[in-house]
């Protein structure tokens, strides 16, 4: 099983996102140097008209994505939340992956949230253990 690394605060500010939207999904586009290490995040929109799912726009996906690029930047996959449960991948949340990457979900259980991820390459998911640390 492949080993994500995640930088602690990422984590935290996926927390204060998800919290902010809800009971909405919130998303966003992950980022790092490497591609199983994530070291930053780019909050994206949820134009969903539906409180289950997210759906972001072409044009705030290019805007932040190469905001993220030109830092210096790799774009390693998506975030998102299931406010009220599942750490499983939907049907449409593999369909709506259009890249090879990772999907990091954020579930909200009471007020804690955990953290599950998934590699996604052609349809093909893998499970991938996350591994915090701190931001040195």
């Amino acid at each position: 099983m492949n080993r994500l690394v995640v930088n602690l605060d990422v984590l935290r500010r996926i927390e204060r996102h998800a919290a902010s939207v809800f009971p909405r999904e919130c998303c966003g586009l992950l980022a790092g140097e490497e591609p199983l290490q994530i070291s930053e995040i780019s909050e994206l929109e949820n134009v969903s008209i539906d409180d289950r799912e997210f759906r972001v726009s072409e044009r705030d996906f290019f805007c932040r994505g190469t905001r993220l690029l030109t830092h210096g930047y790799s774009i390693v996959g998506v975030y998102h939340s299931h406010p009220f449960g599942s750490m499983f991948l939907s049907p449409q949340d593999i369909e709506g992956m259009t890249f090879s990457g990772i999907i990091l979900i954020a579930i909200r259980h009471l007020d804690e949230f955990a953290f599950t991820a998934y590699m996604v390459d052609e349809g093909k998911v893998e499970g991938v253990t996350i591994h915090p640390v701190d931001a040195d």
